[in-house]
């Protein structure tokens, strides 16, 4: 099985034009007000979906998610709290690293509105996300055995460097980066994105 691969917190055209070049399955911008990535700071990310056609997934990233029209042009909606079962979307979840596998498990079997995958991340009380903190595999190998029909997305401090392993420990449907492919927060770096997505389809 081929791991997709979402590039996510573009703030720049030029980055998702690159990241579709080079083959992203997916392409995350971000919708959370907290983040350094928030799309209405950078408002070309608002013509991302226009920028990548039909053909490829948008994804429209939150915090809790509440709707918008600003968002409507993204296939996905991704996010770890709020009501989104009106939209195909992805529930996120955070497990700290002492979290044990009966705890995840059961946080998984009690999520409503039947998401189109789950995304599995690390947890950090500063931030919702991109913070480079890598995700306990071990639990997310764990999850991807119990839950064999979830689509199950890794993320959380993967790097060009540390994607392979990850797949090859994980086995998860996708792999999503966003800080371990950047200069600094929302400009990606061309030649780590394309190392990133080589070791994935390497993996």
């Amino acid at each position: 099985m081929v791991t997709r691969v979402k590039i996510c917190g573009l703030t720049r055209l030029e980055d998702a034009e690159k990241a579709l070049e080079l083959g992203a399955d997916a392409f995350g911008v971000i919708f959370e007000p907290s983040s350094p990535r928030f799309a209405l700071d950078h408002l070309e990310a608002l013509n991302i979906p226009a920028l990548v056609g039909p053909y490829g997934t948008t994804v429209a990233v939150y915090g809790e998610y509440n709707a918008s029209p600003v968002d409507l042009d993204f296939g996905l909606v991704q996010c770890i709290a709020g009501d989104a079962a009106a939209r195909p979307h992805v529930r996120v979840f955070r497990f700290p690293a002492s979290t044990a596998p009966d705890a995840a498990f059961q946080a998984i079997d009690e999520v409503q509105g039947n998401p189109k995958a789950i995304l599995i991340d690390s947890y950090s009380p500063d931030a919702l996300g991109g913070t480079g903190h890598r995700a306990d595999w071990a639990l997310a190998a764990a999850i991807v055995s119990r839950f064999p029909s979830r689509k199950a997305v890794l993320a959380g401090g993967l790097t060009p460097d540390n994607v392979g392993e990850a797949i090859r420990q994980v086995r998860p449907y996708a792999v999503d980066v966003s800080s371990g492919i950047e200069s600094s927060p929302g400009i990606k770096d061309h030649a780590m994105m394309r190392d990133f997505i080589q070791a994935a389809r390497q993996a």
